[in-house]
Order: C-alpha cells, then structure tokens, then sequence
C-alpha cells in the first residue's frame, strides 16, 4: 500500500518536471542568442529529446 501511495505522491512533482523541461530548450536558445552565443538548435534539441526519453524509459522502469 505504501508504494502505491508513494507513487500517487510522485506523479505530480514528475509531471511539473517534464512541463518545465519541455520549455528549457527555448529559454536557452534565448539566452544563446541575447549573448551572442552559436549554437546549432537541431542538434540540441535532438540531444535533449534523447535525455528526455532516457528519464521517461528510466521513470517506466521504477514505475512497475
């Protein structure tokens, strides 16, 4: 019953963190840019969607 519970707690926290690391690429394509800084937005949003499919597959795993 606990792990059931605590899982119920988790899902809230967890779904704050994917909605706030959905919008991290623009805001550091944004910082990128009023810095004058290069950065290749394909590449980095292919690097950062393959992280974030490494935590959800990681996530799934504790999840069972």
């Amino acid at each position: 019953m606990q792990n059931k519970e605590h899982l119920e707690f988790t899902k809230k926290p967890m779904g704050a963190l994917y909605d706030v690391s959905g919008k991290l690429p623009d805001v550091v394509f944004s910082v990128c840019n009023e810095l004058d800084l290069e950065i290749e937005e394909k590449d980095y949003r292919s690097i950062f969607d393959e992280f974030l499919q490494r935590i959800e597959s990681q996530q799934s795993l504790t999840s069972e």
